[in-house]
């Protein structure tokens, strides 16, 4: 494969972390291009796929992961990249919905691998925000809330996993 020219840029990091608010600074100061997963082309199916079992809502985001990728590649050899979330937003999830605290997978499971066919990011951000200014940063959201928001707003046990998780 060839060489990327310039970086592709992740930011992390829970709902109303600031990910969208840095990832606009970095594209205009970098003179980049932004990303999103999942990406247009699949974007109309997020509603269905979010409503079915945990483990199809997770491959309907890895799907959306590759695909981006691809595009992302050719980018990288005309500008830089900036991408709101990525492979480590789908991972994270998908194994916080699928245990409890006690039974995280150690780190160094083969679970926190990265797949060998994905493009891996230049630098990844995690942004984390006290819970008191992420709510308040909530609050002035529109629209309805994902299961993983409503998640995140009660269940600080999830919100937990979901930061502890040793990627």
């Amino acid at each position: 494969t060839e060489t990327q020219k310039f970086p592709f840029i992740v930011i992390e990091g829970l709902d109303a972390a600031g990910k969208s608010t840095l990832t606009e600074t970095l594209v205009n100061k970098l003179g980049a291009v932004k990303y999103c997963t999942p990406p247009p082309v699949i974007q109309h199916l997020r509603k269905y796929f979010v409503s079915l079992p945990e483990i199809l809502a997770r491959a309907y985001y890895q799907l959306g992961n590759y695909i981006v990728a691809q595009d992302i590649i050719e980018e990288c050899q005309q500008r830089p990249v900036i991408m709101d979330r990525y492979w480590h937003s789908t991972a994270a999830y998908g194994i916080a919905n699928e245990s409890s605290f006690a039974d995280l997978p150690e780190k160094g499971h083969p679970i926190y691998n990265w797949p060998s066919t994905l493009l891996k990011p230049s630098l990844v951000l995690f942004l984390s925000v006290t819970e008191s200014t992420r709510q308040q940063r909530m609050t002035g959201r529109a629209g309805e809330m994902t299961f993983e928001e409503r998640a995140l707003d009660k269940d600080l046990f999830f919100r937990k996993r979901l930061v502890k998780n040793p990627m």
